[in-house]
């Protein structure tokens, strides 16, 4: 759906992802969401929509434990790296989520 993310996509990539989702599910394929936003929403989204389905769990795979400086380095070796500055903004507006993490 393009490179960049685009507001007026958005209704329509949900849409797309839960008709994705749900067919899925009922064939019974195993679903992997690799998604770097951490907000509440999205997990409350997967954890309702699999507690339709009671043969699927919910598991959570974070990389907190990855140093920010690790991250922009593997970054630059990617063919298409989102770079430093996209990194070091998402870290900032997730860091009390990693920080509580690590305290756990």
């Amino acid at each position: 759906m393009g490179k960049y993310w685009v507001p007026s996509r958005e209704l329509m990539l949900q849409d797309i992802r839960d008709s994705f989702m749900k067919i899925a599910m009922l064939q019974g394929y195993d679903i992997i969401v690799d998604n770097m936003n951490l907000n509440p929403t999205e997990r409350e989204y997967y954890d309702g929509l699999v507690s339709m389905n009671p043969e699927y769990v919910v598991e959570t795979k974070d990389f907190f434990d990855v140093s920010v400086g690790e991250c922009i380095k593997r970054d630059k070796s990617r063919p298409e790296p989102i770079g430093a500055a996209i990194i070091m903004a998402t870290y900032k507006k997730y860091k009390d989520i990693i920080e509580a993490g690590k305290t756990q």
